[in-house]
């Protein structure tokens, strides 16, 4: 059988919310890193970067990019069998993983996931990783609170797109959040308070305040990833990782992309308050 737990796994760690897709997507640039959806172009991959980008925030759970591998046994947000030890898990990679995902697993390629916790699981001990870090609580506010939630005024509520099954299409995603019928709706409060003690207190928010990477571990802050210059300059890390140069004019397009749906939702969610 396959050993699936080595450092063929490149893992982004990052708070829910904060931005790892973006970052995820500009790793699929590099020649040796698999495209969760079988684009070779880096182009093609812009493109599908702000193909993925929302109307409205209800949009996001629907909209946003997601892998091909079909490894849906574990959850990279909430508690779901975090605990799999490398036998069960090569065993369930074996059985679930996608045609794709072991045509690009066979080829060597890196396969790029997300991890929504501080701390990787048993079975990906092995992998490459590095963390968004929270550096600046209100930027990681305006970003979450943004994307992840939004106010009904009428019925005095705050909603949790992540967790409202009766809104979210996607089979697996809708399958999960009925399933596990996590509290979707909380009364309305003040928002920084509701940030304090809810959204901080949720698995993929919960110890990223207090989290201290190692010594050796990559890292960017939040605050380097929406300055666009500061980005540039970090990126290069995994130029350098990857011993290839990306053209600097696809990262800035990304980022801008990425940067202006940011406040196309912030004016949203600024405008049903």
């Amino acid at each position: 059988m396959t050993n699936y737990c080595t450092d063929q796994w490149l893992v982004v760690k990052y708070p829910g919310g904060s931005g790892g897709k973006f970052v995820t997507t500009c790793l699929f640039l590099f020649d040796k890193v698999a495209h969760w959806h079988g684009i070779n172009s880096q182009q093609a991959t812009v493109d599908y970067f702000k193909n993925s980008m929302l109307d409205t925030t209800e949009d996001w759970i629907n909209k946003e990019i997601n892998h091909k591998w079909n490894l849906n046994f574990f959850s990279r947000s909430h508690d779901r069998n975090n605990n799999l030890t490398e036998q069960e898990f090569n065993n369930l990679v074996d059985d679930n993983g996608s045609k794709y995902f072991k045509e690009c697993w066979n080829s060597g390629l890196d396969i790029v996931d997300y991890w929504s916790k501080p701390t990787l699981p048993k079975f990906w001990k092995n992998a490459k990783s590095f963390s968004l870090v929270i550096d600046d609580n209100e930027i990681y506010k305006n970003l979450v609170m943004t994307k992840l939630f939004k106010i009904d005024y009428k019925r005095n509520v705050i909603i949790s797109l992540l967790d409202d099954h009766r809104n979210i299409k996607r089979d697996k995603h809708k399958q999960h959040a009925e399933l596990f019928n996590n509290q979707f709706e909380f009364p309305l409060t003040d928002i920084d308070d509701f940030f304090e003690n809810v959204v901080k207190k949720k698995s993929w928010a919960i110890g990223w305040n207090t989290f201290a990477p190692n010594d050796d571990e990559f890292t960017i802050k939040i605050s380097e990833l929406v300055n666009h210059n500061a980005f540039i300059q970090k990126f290069q890390w995994f130029e350098d990782y990857y011993k290839q140069k990306i053209p600097v004019r696809y990262i800035t397009e990304l980022h801008n992309t990425w940067s202006a749906a940011n406040e196309q939702q912030q004016e949203y969610f600024n405008s049903s308050r």
